[in-house]
């Protein structure tokens, strides 16, 4: 579960927070709520509130539109990879990822382990793939910084999807 907000005098312009939600990259996968933002944000703007339960975030893109309107946000999901995406793009506000990051991330690591390739092999990916995703998963997981570990993922999991046909992941 993660939890943030902005502070509402950083939009002047009342549909600058519907347009920067629009700008959240899409998840292509069943129950996306991405095309649903101008209809709650239509339908909620008005409404006085400052905190909001986003229970069944997914790709987060309904947590980004309350973080953007600037409202405190509660996001949560039965699964686990949708908290990682909602603490990267929602409670976090200023960490990104720079050069060195990433090169950390795809350097070669001996004392990688192999769980994805052993795990996954002849399912969803090539040989390759999987080894590149063993490495970059055991490289993230020794990032000092959350943000930076849930950011870096959050890459990993939609370049997942975007490589799966239909997002099947």
């Amino acid at each position: 579960m993660t939890s943030s907000g902005l502070q509402p005098e950083l939009f002047e312009n009342a549909n600058a927070a519907l347009e920067q939600a629009l700008d959240y990259p899409k998840f292509r996968y069943m129950g996306s709520k991405h095309k649903l933002l101008p209809w709650i944000y239509n339908n909620l703007s008005d409404l006085k509130f400052d905190t909001v339960l986003d229970g069944f975030s997914g790709s987060g893109a309904v947590s980004y539109l309350f973080k953007a309107m600037g409202k405190k946000v509660i996001s949560n999901d039965f699964l686990n990879f949708p908290a990682i995406i909602t603490k990267a793009t929602c409670e976090n506000s200023d960490t990104t990822l720079d050069e060195k990051d990433v090169d950390h991330i795809l350097k070669n690591n001996p004392g990688k382990d192999n769980f994805i390739k052993q795990t996954f092999e002849g399912i969803f990916f090539t040989k390759e793939d999987l080894e590149f995703l063993d490495l970059t998963y055991w490289n993230i997981s020794q990032l000092n910084n959350e943000y930076k570990k849930a950011l870096a993922l959050t890459c990993l999991f939609r370049s997942c999807l975007k490589k799966q046909p239909r997002g099947v992941f």
